[in-house]
């Protein structure tokens, strides 16, 4: 599909989604029949705010995002048809500014909002977008809007918890490393977007529960891997939120407490100290208790852990969807709106 989208990094193009699925699951001998994409919004949009050019000459910003969304409904459907599976679409969109996290930890997320309010524009386009979308996605066969206080992280995981997806394979499509911690499992992937500039090709690749620390730590662009580290712990849930509590991480406004190789360290301290492998956040944590950082800490992580954090967020989301099946209302605001440019027949059937 070709696009000047305002989310165009995040169309991965079909050769290239073809060739990371198929080089994920080549020495697996699972399959699936049903297959749920979650698409954070929330990273997608945030990149409108660095495009100023692409901003400064659309006067139907607030179309073009929404014709984008849709079109990616379609641009998924048509990528995946060869692998014969019903697809359920989850998009997500969240400020980050959960109250319970910025309860734990004032400064969460601080960043983003500063530009959202200096950039008031693209803002209120955004926001003018989704109340649109809104009102349009029941009308779409198999596809569902959340829109939350709650980090996106969180909603994320929720989702994936309240629906025990064990035999459904999961695809979340985003940029955010903040929701490299809600890999948890085999069957949930996160479909990462990646265009080469230079090379002017799309080098998208997938995380999995095997290599998400590995492209968690790359990240940091730092230059080390995951092999220059003697790890002496499972990578289990619980590291990633505990090594942006250590480390920080930019994309919630967490400023840096140790390098990532302290981190590392400190976390296989943790693991001789107790002789285990299994790290347990806020045990490790009290390590700091003589230079007062054990607090502090213990905040950070719990402002920012997706499986904390799940009891905290109440039900978000009614499975129970009335579908409204109206076919010509869609096919009147694709004419009066999208210049006939979204496939209306691919998302709504």
């Amino acid at each position: 599909m070709i696009t000047i989208s305002s989310l165009l990094s995040f169309y991965i193009t079909y050769d290239r989604l073809n060739k990371i699925i198929n080089d994920n699951f080549k020495t697996s001998n699972k399959s699936y029949d049903k297959c749920n994409i979650f698409i954070d919004l929330s990273s997608g949009l945030n990149s409108l705010y660095y495009n100023k050019v692409y901003m400064k000459n659309n006067e139907n910003l607030n179309i073009d995002i929404l014709k984008d969304i849709l079109n990616m409904i379609s641009h998924y459907k048509l990528g995946l048809k060869n692998y014969n599976v019903s697809i359920n679409f989850y998009f997500i969109y969240s400020d980050n500014n959960s109250k319970v996290s910025i309860n734990y930890y004032p400064y969460y997320n601080t960043n983003m909002k500063l530009i959202k309010s200096n950039n008031s524009m693209i803002t209120d386009n955004i926001r003018s977008s989704l109340n649109l979308f809104k009102k349009i996605w029941k009308f779409l066969y198999n596809v569902f809007y959340i829109e939350s206080d709650n980090d996106s992280s969180h909603i994320i995981y929720k989702l994936l918890k309240d629906k025990t997806l064990n035999d459904e394979l999961n695809m979340i499509i985003t940029k955010d490393p903040v929701i490299y911690q809600d890999i948890y499992q085999e069957n949930i992937l996160i479909l990462r977007p990646f265009k080469d500039i230079k090379e002017k090709k799309d080098t998208s690749y997938i995380i999995n529960n095997n290599n998400k620390l590995d492209y968690f730590i790359k990240s940091y662009n730092i230059s080390k891997t995951i092999n220059d580290f003697n790890i002496e712990f499972d990578i289990n849930r619980n590291i990633i939120s505990s090594i942006m509590s250590l480390s920080g991480i930019k994309q919630r406004s967490y400023n840096k407490i140790f390098k990532i190789s302290e981190s590392i360290e400190i976390l296989n301290n943790y693991c001789s100290m107790y002789n285990t492998r299994n790290i347990i956040p806020l045990d490790l944590f009290k390590m700091f208790k003589e230079n007062k950082l054990s607090y502090e800490l213990e905040n950070r992580w719990k402002a920012i852990d997706s499986d904390y954090n799940y009891n905290t967020i109440n039900d978000i989301f009614d499975y129970d969807i009335k579908r409204l099946v109206d076919r010509d209302f869609l096919y009147n605001l694709n004419e009066k709106y999208f210049n006939n440019e979204v496939k209306i027949d691919e998302i709504s059937n």
